[in-house]
Formats: structure tokens, C-alpha cells, sequence
């Protein structure tokens, strides 16, 4: 926090640095943009978003997307990357942000071969108001997914489904011991 705040550009490219080769600690270091007030990211936010590295890109769509600032132009080449939490956080961003625009990404991204990038164009999805039966579908077969992303596109199903789909889908969840538990919190 304290190097975005107070402008240290040496303490940032240091930070930048071990975020790049350790991976454990990027999302804290994402997270700590969350922190930073809008005007101490001012300009630096620019710069990231301009960088070579995938990391600093990806931390300029968080810091955009935490503080709700619309990165412009810089995100729709960034739901095409290779990088899968770069396309991830992009995807999230786009649904955080508002962009309507990228409504038809977001739909393209739920068959992403990534279920991270398919969870956050989903959720990003539902936060532009798609409620489609394409989506609806998606978020289904994602809710039977026996790991993090199975129980949060569960939460995101139940969250928008109708009573019968609802009940559909407890029913399916109750069936598989495996997921028993989270069926039963998720009731």
C-alpha cells in the first residue's frame, strides 16, 4: 500500500518485481490497489496499464476495477490474452466497470477452456444484466463442478433462478455425496 500512496517509484518496481516471480503473492498485491485512494493511483494506473508485463496489466484492470474507473481501451485486447488470470481479471473487470460493450465477450467467455475465466464471464454476465438461457445454462453445467468454481456458480445460479431450476439443480447437488455439504449451506 504504502508505495502506491506515496508515489515510491523504487518501492513499486520492486514490488512489481516479486509479484512477477512469485505467484503467491500477487493477489495480495492486487488487493492492496483496493486500498490505495483513487488520486495515488493516478498516472501510475496509466503506466500499468501500458506495461509489457501481463502481471502489471492485470493490476491496473484491479485497481480499475476497485475503484470503478472504466480502463478505456485497454480492455477488450486484454480478454484475448493468453495469460489466463490476465483474461480473468479482464473478464471481471468488463462486468465491474459496466461495460456493456463487452456484453458479447463475456457470452463468448463462458466456453473459455479456462473455468476461472468461465466463472468471471458469467458473473460478469449476470452483473450486465444478461439473463439468457445460454448463460442460465453455462452457470448449470459450471454449479456441477465438484471445486471453488462449482460452489460459486452454484451461488450465482441460485442467485437468478427461477424456483424450478433452483430445485433442479439442489436436487442434483444433494444426489452426489461429494457435495453434500455445500448443497445443504447453499439451501
Amino acid at each position: 500500500w504504502l508505495p502506491f500512496d506515496n508515489h515510491d517509484h523504487t518501492g513499486l518496481e520492486r514490488l512489481f518485481a516479486v509479484g512477477e516471480s512469485l505467484t503467491e503473492v500477487q493477489e495480495a498485491v492486487e488487493l492492496a490497489v483496493g486500498w490505495v485512494s483513487t488520486a495515488s493511483l493516478s498516472g501510475i494506473t496509466r503506466e500499468l496499464l501500458a506495461s509489457r508485463s501481463a502481471f502489471r496489466r492485470r493490476l491496473a484492470l484491479a485497481a480499475c476495477a476497485m475503484h470503478r474507473v472504466d480502463p478505456g481501451a485497454a480492455l477488450p485486447p486484454a480478454l484475448a490474452q493468453d495469460e489466463v488470470p490476465l483474461r480473468a481479471r479482464a473478464l471481471q473487470t468488463g462486468g465491474e466497470c459496466a461495460r456493456q460493450d463487452l456484453l458479447p465477450a463475456c457470452l463468448s467467455g463462458l466456453t473459455d477452456p479456462d473455468g476461472h475465466c468461465r466463472l468471471q464471464a458469467a458473473r460478469s454476465a449476470l452483473l450486465l444484466g444478461e439473463r439468457g438461457a445460454v448463460l442460465m445454462d453455462a452457470l448449470y453445467r459450471m454449479a456441477g463442478s465438484l471445486d471453488a468454481t462449482g460452489d460459486a456458480a452454484m451461488f450465482l445460479f441460485l442467485k437468478v433462478a427461477g424456483p424450478v431450476q433452483a430445485v433442479a439443480l439442489m436436487t442434483l447437488r444433494l444426489e452426489e455425496p461429494r457435495c453434500l455439504h455445500a448443497a445443504i449451506r447453499d439451501m
